[in-house]
């Protein structure tokens, strides 16, 4: 510092006066010097003295700090070339890359779907789906009609009442169902032939063959193909639907009427549910198909009754009328269904649901029965939303 005061000093200092030079001849000045460049030049004679005067008031010189010297000042460092850079323009000064990400970016995902309550089975619930009834706060005392009308019911399991009289059509129809059940040996032009002699049984199996199980290779062609394409088992069930359909269908009162195409529709998925369940099990596939179908027959003759009866509930029913219902209704299709003789696993089935009911059976058949009740029941309850 002391060296840079003493150059600056001496380059603005007035030249001391002295003997006056020897004369010399003038030298024209560089074309590019001016007058005011000639005024400033520095006298060096004068530097020594200056220098002297500045050196004295400097304080001592200490040696610098190692830690200073590896560390830079960070005031003193460049700021970055971004600090300087204009903002950018939203829409305009958006990097490519960042425009191709949003372009390409996975759409926002959809709000969920509202959550639908699931209508739980139970006996309340069941009973109220099949007198359409909304389903209500469930209560534990029975009124009076409920009391009126489950004795009514009960009636109906009285040795005095013969099985034949709770379903009068079936002693018509049933010996026909099983001379075409136990038909096993005929061959497929006999057995079109014979289907072709009913109308509604040839056109239900057209209908089964046509749809979406047996249709891969196209419609049918005509009623060989059809049976054909379904085979024994499923030739049989179709015979099981025609002829049990009209025993099953609905009187002339109120709650058998309006119950009649849930009733059909529940023994359809509770046949088709035990037929998986029992082909699972190593079990024949086409008696689970049959007791599922035959097992609604139960409430088929228990509304029947309440019809007859005059029973015309306004109140969903209470937990303590459901429950003795079904269970009632159990002995009824093992009374009924067991003079059938449709099979041997069917009849001690049937047994059991007379003499004690099927809720506290640990049978095979039994369990699997219920199972495929309750399967059936949950999707009546709570039935696939519209498309």
């Amino acid at each position: 510092m002391a060296s840079w005061v003493a150059r600056l000093i001496a380059g603005w200092r007035t030249p001391a006066p002295g003997p006056a030079p020897t004369a010399a001849p003038p030298v024209a000045p560089p074309p590019s010097a001016s007058p005011a460049a000639a005024s400033i030049a520095p006298d060096p004679a004068a530097a020594p003295v200056l220098l002297d005067v500045v050196q004295a008031h400097e304080p001592p010189a200490t040696a610098p700090d190692a830690s200073a010297l590896s560390e830079p000042d960070s005031r003193l460092a460049p700021a970055p070339a971004s600090a300087f850079a204009p903002a950018p323009t939203p829409g305009l000064d958006t990097p490519a890359a960042a425009v191709a990400t949003a372009e390409t970016a996975e759409p926002a995902a959809p709000p969920p779907a509202p959550v639908v309550p699931v209508m739980p089975v139970t006996p309340a619930n069941t009973v109220a789906w099949l007198i359409s009834l909304p389903p209500g706060e469930p209560r534990s005392q029975p009124n009076a009609d409920e009391l009126v009308a489950l004795a009514h019911v009960r009636t109906l399991l009285s040795p005095d009442r013969p099985a034949a009289d709770l379903l009068p059509r079936a002693g018509a129809v049933i010996p026909q169902l099983m001379a075409l059940m136990r038909q096993e040996d005929l061959s497929l032009r006999t057995m079109a032939e014979q289907v072709a002699k009913d109308r509604v049984l040839a056109a239900e199996v057209l209908r089964v063959a046509s749809s979406a199980t047996y249709r891969s290779g196209g419609e049918p062609r005509d009623l060989d193909d059809a049976i054909a394409r379904i085979g024994t088992v499923g030739l049989r069930s179709a015979i099981a639907r025609v002829v049990l359909k009209p025993i099953l269908r609905g009187e002339a009162g109120a709650l058998s009427a309006q119950a009649e195409a849930g009733l059909w529709a529940l023994g359809e998925r509770q046949a088709q549910a035990l037929a998986d369940l029992c082909g699972a099990q190593g079990l024949d596939r086409f008696e689970g198909y049959m007791a599922g179908l035959v097992h609604s027959t139960g409430w088929t003759v228990a509304l029947r009754a309440l019809d007859r009866a005059g029973w015309r509930p306004r109140l969903a029913p209470s937990i303590a009328f459901a429950e003795p219902l079904i269970a009632a209704k159990d002995a009824l299709f093992g009374k009924v269904v067991g003079s059938w003789a449709l099979a041997p696993a069917i009849d001690a089935l049937c047994a059991q649901a007379a003499r004690g009911g099927l809720a506290g059976s640990d049978a095979p058949f039994a369990v699997l029965l219920r199972q495929s009740e309750q399967a059936a029941m949950a999707a009546m309850l709570n039935p696939d939303p519209p498309a």
